[in-house]
């Protein structure tokens, strides 16, 4: 009787461990998963917008690109936009949080994406785009996206 009841703990006790560990792999997946895809959701609207934002400038100006992205921000609460203006056509803002490696790959044409957080300590996903005209960089397109659902998700 003894032994049964201490193999029944025994399996109860290992049941419990795999199914916690099981739970919480499951719950890190789908997190993983949910922000891959925030971050591809940002890096494809960082890309088209830096296309539009791209051909405002040379249509219509400088004021153009910043009444479009005033637009999208009152659009939407999920993302937002702002423009970031360098000192010179030919060199990436300092002033954007980017560490130099990142301040290249903007310079290079490519975007960049960085977690960080935002003024109320929320953490955020920013997506960088540089607005090409040939090979001059007109400014930087962000992107920020607020990843509170997430951490909502993970703490429920």
């Amino acid at each position: 009787m003894k032994l049964t009841l201490k193999l029944v703990v025994v399996v109860l006790a290992v049941t419990v461990l795999v199914l916690s560990i099981a739970g919480y792999l499951r719950v890190q997946r789908e997190v993983d998963t949910f922000q891959s895809t925030i971050a591809h959701d940002g890096h494809i609207l960082g890309q088209i917008l830096a296309g539009m934002l791209a051909d405002a400038w040379q249509t219509y100006g400088a004021g153009r690109v910043q009444q479009l992205l005033q637009d999208a921000n009152t659009s939407t609460t999920r993302f937002h936009f702002a423009w970031v203006q360098p000192e010179n056509p030919a060199t990436p803002p300092q002033g954007i949080g980017l560490d130099q490696q990142q301040r290249d790959a903007l310079r290079r044409g490519d975007r960049v994406v960085v977690r960080g957080q935002d003024a109320r300590g929320q953490a955020t996903l920013s997506t960088y785009a540089p607005v090409m005209v040939g090979s001059e960089m007109l400014g930087v397109v962000e992107v920020v996206q607020s990843l509170a659902s997430v951490q909502r998700y993970v703490h429920k």
